[in-house]
């Protein structure tokens, strides 16, 4: 799984800046670290009776990004109070201190469901457990992370949510499972098919330019109004940009759509290899799901 953005979050004095800083130094700068997110301006915004709708739906985009991670520090709550006495803050008393330490606690109580957000209660040596889970995540499957997520929701759905994987082209394996999966092998070779035939008409000039499209065409794209609805691709530079958008996604086959999409990477390499004799060493996999759900058996 990669990780884009990690955000540390948490009350005040619970140990964020320390933390960023020893993982920072561990790691020779790995990660994208930012001290608060999207969730702070949400839970201080309804503290502070400020809220505001954007600041919900600002927070739901950056959250189902499952590409983004979370930590969120809570240390006992007499810990932070003696961090506090130490250091003070220039904002809150005590009093406020302990207040934001409780409505950072029921935040994440609620958001219990969400694969992108851990919370790490340690009093001492924090980026030691901030660094395993950080580490843990990028060790998931992505298709895993969605189901997780959306068995874990009451309503069984998840909506917008999005992926991003990045690496080396060398480094791709290709999926032969997902071809033997019998509910969908016909389709998924269907949509092999008409991507393919897209690609040939277009570096033919079949289109309505008449215009024989090269190695920097925007038009190599696939669309339908079935679950799998587009897959667009084109090369820039050195690396392979691949995006696609499922509206619809039943989870119990997301590791088969996943996979089969993923594998159109290779179809789409070797297609510009033959055709421009271009070769490239890296890749960006986009991935958006409109709505990944458990089917509901009818009774």
């Amino acid at each position: 799984m990669l990780i884009k953005n990690v955000f540390i979050e948490g009350p005040d004095c619970s140990g964020k800046t320390t933390v960023i800083n020893k993982i920072h130094r561990h790691t020779n700068y790995r990660y994208h670290m930012f001290d608060r997110s999207r969730m702070s301006q949400f839970i201080f915004s309804w503290m502070y009776e400020r809220h505001r709708k954007e600041y919900s739906i600002l927070y739901k985009e950056e959250r189902e990004d499952l590409s983004n991670f979370y930590v969120v520090l809570l240390p006992d709550i007499e810990e932070v109070k003696r961090r506090f006495e130490k250091r003070g803050d220039e904002i809150h008393d005590e009093a406020g201190i302990e207040k934001v330490y409780n409505e950072f606690k029921k935040h994440v109580e609620r958001s219990a469901s969400q694969p992108n957000i851990v919370v790490i209660k340690s009093n001492k040596n924090q980026w030691v457990d901030v660094l395993g889970a950080i580490e843990n995540y990028e060790k998931k499957k992505e298709f895993n992370v969605i189901k997780h997520l959306v068995y874990n929701r009451h309503e069984k759905e998840a909506t917008n949510i999005r992926l991003t994987e990045v690496g080396k082209i060398a480094d791709l394996k290709k999926d032969t499972e997902c071809m033997k999966f019998k509910k969908e092998k016909e389709y998924y070779e269907s949509i092999e098919r008409d991507f393919i035939q897209k690609f040939i008409d277009e570096v033919s000039g079949l289109n309505e330019y008449s215009r024989k499209e090269q190695f920097d065409s925007r038009r190599f794209i696939y669309t339908s109004d079935t679950c799998i609805s587009s897959i667009h691709a084109y090369a820039r530079e050195d690396t392979l940009y691949f995006n696609a958008y499922m509206r619809s996604s039943n989870v119990d086959q997301v590791k088969h759509d996943y996979n089969f999409i993923k594998n159109m990477l290779f179809v789409f390499r070797n297609l510009f290899a033959g055709t421009f004799q271009e070769y490239f060493n890296y890749y960006k996999f986009n991935l958006a799901f409109g709505s990944a759900h458990v089917v509901r058996k009818e009774k």
